[in-house]
């Protein structure tokens, strides 16, 4: 149920700061660590998904960006600024487990409707936790248009 409920919220809330809507902020998950805001390197060739608390509506942006939450956290935001416009009506996002030797196993894969293909920014809030079955560990979010990623970042549930 909780996975049917984050694939409406993910292709009904998907925002950009271009013509979408943002999702209505809900109450604070609670923190564990504050980290400075990510920013990609040069190297790389994927945009910055960022994850807090709370995104600002405005913005799209995420204010106290965190990369670790408690494996209960009932809410994540994030913030996915792409290398470039999403370029499409529909994107995939794409959730995965990553182990400590670098492999991943898909979580969720689902496609995103985007309402303006201009769009290069994307925020959301969803029970990523429970997503995931609330296991501990490191998970890789990315959207993804077409095979070219437009934008990743992790965040780790613990204990």
């Amino acid at each position: 149920m909780r996975l049917l409920l984050l694939v409406l919220a993910l292709a009904m809330a998907a925002c950009s700061n271009s013509g979408g809507t943002a999702a209505p902020e809900a109450t604070d998950a609670p923190e564990v660590t504050v980290e400075p805001e990510a920013t990609p390197d040069e190297s790389d060739n994927a945009g910055v998904v960022t994850f807090g608390k709370a995104y600002n509506a405005e913005t799209l942006r995420i204010a106290h960006p965190i990369k670790k939450f408690k494996r209960n956290t009932p809410s994540i935001a994030w913030s996915a600024e792409f290398i470039e416009t999403a370029g499409a009506t529909s994107i995939t996002f794409v959730i995965a487990r990553v182990t400590a030797g670098g492999s991943e196993s898909i979580e969720l894969t689902t496609e995103v409707d985007v309402s303006n293909p201009n769009a290069d920014i994307f925020a959301n809030k969803a029970d990523l936790a429970g997503v995931v079955g609330n296991r501990a560990g490191t998970y890789v979010v990315r959207y993804l248009r077409e095979g070219t990623v437009l934008a990743e970042g992790t965040f780790q549930l613990v204990k």
